[in-house]
């Protein structure tokens, strides 16, 4: 997956790095692996996140507590929210990470499934950790079920602005990942990301690749960890993520009473 990658990158016309960078480039959420039907008719999910990541030359270690909010609308469309909340970067930045807001349609669905989203970011965040404006990514979401694997591909485009008189630029990620469900408890994951331009300042690429392991414990919660290892020579060295998931069906908010029996026998 990861020599893909390389040729998807190559193909976009790399430049040489011009300066460092300080900020975490893309938002940790958009690294991850997605299908294009995850959720049933009328399931919430709400996931808390944790990561620690660690950079090579270029930038100083980050961490992150997160949340992200799926809401299934029905026919197909969902919308969501995600976000990193407290941010901490070397030496010293303590802030609020930027919030993005978004929509999916999964207008294919059966053996084999296809979707598309829209999410924009919102320069939200404090001064350490805020995007100079609004980002719009696109993106189209693939996976082919076979038995108990299922592989998917994500190739998505970010407008990204830029700040100190620099122009806006436009981003391309490919996400490339295998899912292997063991049973209704233990799942596994492998994934390859690659995206470039890495910011407005450094035109490298960016490869990483990792792995995650689920544990559903029941229905309604399950926990994650996923570890993921950066083979660009700048950017991220290495990660660790902890996450909790909890998926509740909407329309059992709202379900009738039943009604109280009638003393009287009226």
């Amino acid at each position: 997956m990861v020599g893909v990658l390389g040729l998807f990158l190559a193909s976009a016309g790399l430049q040489t790095a011009r300066a460092e960078s300080v900020r975490n480039e893309v938002p940790w959420v958009r690294l991850m692996p997605e299908k294009p039907a995850d959720l049933e008719s009328g399931e919430c999910l709400l996931e808390a996140y944790t990561y620690y990541m660690g950079y090579k030359k270029n930038a100083g270690d980050c961490a992150a507590v997160g949340g992200l909010a799926r809401f299934d609308i029905g026919h197909g469309w969902e919308v969501r929210f995600f976000g990193d909340i407290p941010s901490w970067q070397q030496p010293s930045d303590i802030g609020l990470g930027d919030v993005a807001a978004g929509v999916k349609w999964n207008f294919l669905k059966g053996e084999y499934s296809a979707a598309a989203a829209f999410d924009l970011e919102f320069p939200s965040g404090t001064k350490e950790f805020r995007e100079p404006g609004p980002e719009p990514t696109l993106s189209l979401i693939l996976s082919r079920k076979f038995g108990s694997f299922e592989p998917s591909c994500t190739v998505s485009g970010t407008y990204a602005s830029s700040e100190d008189g620099e122009k806006d630029y436009f981003s391309t990620l490919l996400t490339l990942g295998l899912d292997y469900t063991l049973n209704d408890v233990h799942s596994f994951g492998l994934f390859a990301t690659g995206y470039t331009p890495a910011n407005s300042t450094d035109h490298s690429s960016r490869i990483s690749a990792g792995i995650s392991y689920t544990f559903t414990l029941d229905e309604c919660n399950s926990y994650s960890i996923t570890f993921t290892k950066g083979f660009s020579e700048r950017g991220m060295d290495w990660s660790i993520a902890l996450s909790f998931d909890y998926s509740f069906n909407i329309h059992s908010l709202f379900r009738a009473k039943r009604p109280l029996p009638d003393r009287y026998g009226g």
